[in-house]
């Protein structure tokens, strides 16, 4: 069986796990600006298949769900990669394609499959957990449920430490938590939450997960 046969085999039956991810961010990083852009990480895949699912390049260990990882990709066109992980069962979980650049002294190119594998350690997510009926907010090792933590603006404000820094959230919706929320981020403390606030003007409304 070649590759392409594999990849029509490994998702010719394929079951639904509602998730959303919802990664709107602005992080300042001063040195090097990355861009990743999920083309598809709004469902995740279950297939019962190895994981090494064929033509995938690289196996790497990251963040996931609150655990540790390992995960592998393939290339599917140039510099666009395929992103898979496995359950508790052994089963390939797709995580999606996802593309992205990076900012450079010559200029913008775009990133590896390592280096966007790496920046999936930065990412955050909220899953909605159908069986305990919550909605789950992930950063690294963190699992946060954050369905009551919103006030009356519909805001929730988090702060994480990475083990380097400490990383400011605020997640925030119109109508419904799942439908339609954004997820800023903010590493700094004198970032813009808006035209006149700061992060540190409004410090005391985040709440710190450990």
């Amino acid at each position: 069986m070649n590759n392409k046969e594999a990849y029509k085999h490994a998702f010719k039956h394929v079951h639904y796990q509602k998730e959303i991810n919802l990664n709107q961010k602005r992080i300042p990083k001063p040195l090097v600006t990355i861009m990743t852009s999920f083309i598809v990480l709004l469902s995740t895949f279950t297939v019962a298949y190895a994981f090494d699912v064929g033509g995938i390049q690289s196996k790497l260990e990251v963040w996931f769900h609150g655990e540790k990882r390992k995960i592998q990709y393939e290339e599917v066109e140039d510099h666009v990669y395929h992103f898979y992980t496995t359950d508790e069962d052994g089963n390939v979980v797709d995580m999606g394609v996802n593309m992205g650049f990076k900012d450079t002294l010559t200029g913008i190119e775009p990133m590896s499959g390592d280096e966007l594998a790496k920046s999936i350690n930065d990412d955050s997510e909220i899953v909605y957990d159908e069986k305990e009926d919550k909605y789950i907010f992930y950063y690294q090792d963190k699992a946060v449920d954050i369905t009551k933590m919103f006030d009356k603006e519909k805001e929730c404000y988090l702060v994480i430490n990475n083990g380097e820094k400490d990383i400011y959230f605020i997640i925030s919706y119109k109508d419904q938590i799942g439908d339609d929320s954004t997820i800023s981020e903010y590493s700094d403390e004198n970032a813009a939450v808006t035209q006149d606030v700061k992060v540190k003007d409004i410090k005391d409304r985040f709440v710190r997960i450990k």
